[in-house]
């Protein structure tokens, strides 16, 4: 996605993450609770995924940015919502603190 599709999808704050270095997709590889994969928006850092977006349930029509935290044996990535809610400026940086500081 460009700078401007996702300041567009997700605003101002996320249309910076591709001036850090980092690439952004729209669509996602799981569907936790039936959602619709499409709503998701995953963030890669060196071709590594470090977070994504989601719509949480309890906000519909509101996102919800979660770091990757851990994968497991299928592949599935788990991580903790964005302390605060809404959308980390740094997202390599809020990776770093849920890997506790390195870059997995």
């Amino acid at each position: 996605m460009t700078a401007d599709e996702i300041g567009e999808l997700l605003g101002p704050v996320a249309a910076g993450w591709p001036a850090l270095g980092l690439t952004v997709y729209r669509g996602g590889w799981y569907a936790p609770n039936g959602d619709d994969p499409q709503q998701q928006v995953r963030v890669f850092h060196d071709h590594v995924m470090i977070g994504w977006t989601q719509e949480p349930h309890q906000c519909p029509g509101e996102r919800e940015y979660r770091s990757v935290e851990y994968t497991d044996r299928e592949g599935l990535m788990y991580g903790p919502p964005y302390p605060g809610g809404g959308l980390p400026a740094d997202p390599i940086a809020a990776h770093r603190e849920t890997q506790g500081g390195g870059l997995s």
